[in-house]
């Protein structure tokens, strides 16, 4: 029998980050993986083809911006959602996510379960609008940005 449960991958070099966020999922009706690893998260994102990857944005393999570029580029899921998790402060970041990188939700942490459900939940019940493939172009300018 099939499980027709949203799933939601979670990509985050913090474990703590992780074990939190898989405990506020467990409140939702989803199933829910995570690692902390970026390569392995574009692995698994290509296996189970989730329907929200939760993307932490300062990785040491490599940068949440370089793994949405990838999941564009690589995925077959194209009605994925993503949602940004990071502990940078930036008032730019949001804008950049939400216009340029088209990203469906930022979160700065220390996250709160209250947010992290909100945003879940909404994404969980809207039609996503489909990820555009090959947009190498937008994320290298995110990426210039990011470390200006």
């Amino acid at each position: 029998m099939k499980d027709d449960r949203p799933i939601i991958l979670c990509i985050d070099d913090d474990r703590r980050i992780l074990m939190i966020l898989t405990k506020i999922l467990s409140q939702l009706d989803v199933v829910c993986y995570t690692t902390t690893s970026a390569s392995e998260g574009l692995r698994m994102a290509q296996e189970i083809q989730p329907k929200i990857a939760i993307l932490d944005l300062i990785m040491p393999e490599m940068s949440g911006w370089e793994v949405l570029e990838r999941l564009r580029a690589e995925t077959t899921q194209e009605d994925m959602h993503v949602i940004i998790v990071t502990a940078k402060d930036s008032s730019l970041e949001p804008t950049l996510a939400a216009n340029i990188a088209r990203v469906d939700g930022f979160l700065t942490k220390p996250v709160s379960a209250t947010e992290v459900l909100h945003c879940v939940q909404d994404l969980l019940s809207k039609k996503p609008n489909p990820i555009e493939k090959g947009n190498g172009a937008v994320a290298a300018s995110i990426r210039e940005a990011d470390s200006a």
